[in-house]
């Protein structure tokens, strides 16, 4: 008998102990609760049948329920939300989707006729007031290229001028270095030029200022002279840039004395480069001192702007600071 009980006895502890453990294990082994937990319960419950329910076994049952519920719960609430991320990432990405379509589909691109009417019948005829407004059509403001100020006078630390509402200013005006410019592209025959901001073949006319710093000029003439400099542009500058015919003539631009020198450049109807020194040095917020301007204005054909209407704009309007 005493035998008998001891046979009996020993499996049931070693089956309690190991309720005991795994119920334990439930618990404190993440996300294993819910197999664990079931285990422990029926090992304690084995345990006790074989031989009594004794300490190891409530425990392992108790801790194997406590286990198995706690992360039911958890692995429950985690499907529950995972389920409804899905359901909310779908809506939002519908919703990206529907967007993306909506954006892939651009507004439609005026034909030039509709857009840029713009030969010798003038301006009238198209149905934008600028190039900026032609262009912002076209593909919206956050397509607007930068640094351009259609339609608005020119304005910078060392001078004012007119804008014109069908040029664009490019390049510097913070260093007192902008380029107004008149695009250009050949018209659908191929026969007669148009003005347009989608100019792919250059810019049709412009107008650009290339500062001269008083550090420049002092290192390769040694002199700040108006002279010097215009007799560089002139006898170095315009014949390396290939220009022929050149004539000086002294001038008064914006009420400071220049130098005007027209010439002839192949391909375009009129070119002239004027040389004006300020009365005193314009420091820019970096230090620069700037002391004159080279001044490039030209017209590639007689179109709208015809030349003179380029080169009265620069001196009719341009005004020192």
């Amino acid at each position: 008998m005493a035998i008998h009980d001891e046979n009996q006895t020993q499996p049931s502890s070693g089956l309690g102990l190991a309720s005991l453990m795994t119920g334990i294990a439930s618990i404190v082994v993440c996300g294993l609760g819910i197999i664990l937990g079931p285990v422990a319960v029926v090992l304690g419950i084995v345990s006790g049948r074989r031989g009594s329910f004794g300490g190891k076994e409530i425990a392992g049952i108790l801790t194997g329920a406590i286990g198995f519920v706690v992360w039911g719960i958890a692995v429950a609430g985690v499907v529950l939300f995972s389920l409804a991320s899905d359901d909310s990432s779908a809506d939002d990405l519908s919703a990206i989707l529907a967007t993306s379509t909506e954006s892939a589909q651009p507004d439609p691109i005026p034909s030039v006729e509709a857009m840029t009417v713009l030969t010798e019948t003038g301006i009238a005829d198209s149905r934008f007031d600028t190039a900026y407004a032609a262009y912002d059509d076209a593909y919206g403001t956050n397509g607007s290229p930068e640094g351009i100020y259609s339609g608005e006078d020119i304005d910078t630390p060392c001078f004012t001028m007119d804008g014109e509402p069908w040029w664009i200013t490019q390049g510097s005006p913070e260093t007192c270095e902008p380029s107004s410019e008149l695009w250009w592209e050949t018209s659908a025959d191929g026969t007669e030029p148009e003005i347009t901001l989608f100019g792919s073949g250059g810019e049709g006319a412009a107008i650009s200022f290339e500062a001269l710093s008083t550090e420049v000029l002092m290192n390769k003439f040694g002199t700040t002279d108006l002279a010097t400099v215009a007799g560089y542009a002139r006898d170095t500058l315009l014949p390396d840039s290939g220009a022929t015919d050149i004539v000086e003539t002294p001038i008064e631009l914006g009420g400071l004395p220049a130098v005007q020198l027209d010439c002839s450049i192949e391909g375009l109807a009129a070119y002239r480069l004027d040389v004006v020194m300020l009365p005193e040095p314009h420091v820019l917020d970096d230090g620069t001192e700037i002391t004159g301007f080279i001044i490039h204005a030209y017209n590639e054909a007689e179109w709208v702007y015809r030349t003179e209407d380029v080169f009265s704009r620069l001196d009719g309007s341009l005004t020192w600071k």
